[in-house]
């Protein structure tokens, strides 16, 4: 079950135009999410056992600026809640999900885009996440791992625009459009989130 969910997965990664023709329901698209997690969130586990394995040897040889408190064992308990997170967060990124194709669905509702439903809206962007999901393991791998990672994250963009236009059975300009709008309103809340979190931490006690 799994495994064929996790080709499937594939399937709309590599050949994203013809991948996100399938419409899902809401429920659909979460039980698609979940199932093609299973092996990103395996390979997330096995990836963090060798960085904890390999951890101790690497952090002894570390210039002690590196450190956390010039401790090699705080330094080794602090990553392992790192990556205890990563194995964690992927359970919870439906939430993320749903969050965004609202403000999505809503941006293209009101411009006239789309004409399907918000489980639409909602199958496109879980079709994008596959790609992202796909190298969530890379992340625990430093910053290489996260470069590949990011990558991912882009080619993800492209696999929305093509699940949405696919599935509003609209243009790739509307659709990108819409993933736009949404994206400056969150990187505008995200900078004053930022800049007042930053003003607390400059104001005298």
């Amino acid at each position: 079950m799994f495994i064929k969910s996790f080709k499937d997965g594939l399937g709309v990664i590599a050949h994203p135009g013809k991948g996100t023709e399938k419409k899902m329901g809401v429920k659909e698209a979460l039980l698609a999410y979940y199932k093609f997690a299973v092996v990103p969130i395996v390979l997330t586990i096995l990836a963090s056992i060798v960085v904890m394995l390999t951890l101790p040897g690497t952090l002894a040889n570390a210039p002690t600026a590196y450190l956390v408190n010039n401790s090699v064992q705080l330094t080794i308990d602090l990553y392992k809640q790192y990556l205890i997170s990563l194995i964690i967060t992927p359970l919870f990124i439906p939430l993320v999900l749903l969050i965004i194709a609202g403000m999505i669905h809503a941006v293209g509702k009101v411009f006239g885009f789309f004409k399907g439903g918000f489980a639409n809206t909602f199958a496109a962007v879980v079709y994008a996440e596959f790609s992202s999901m796909l190298f969530w393991f890379a992340v625990t791998l430093g910053a290489l791992g996260s470069i590949i990672y990011l990558i991912a994250l882009i080619y993800g963009i492209y696999v929305l625009v093509v699940g949405l236009s696919k599935q509003h059975g609209t243009s790739m300009t509307s659709a990108f459009v819409a993933g736009l709008v949404v994206f400056i309103v969150l990187a505008v809340i995200f900078t004053a989130y930022a800049s007042v979190y930053a003003a607390s931490l400059q104001a005298p006690a």
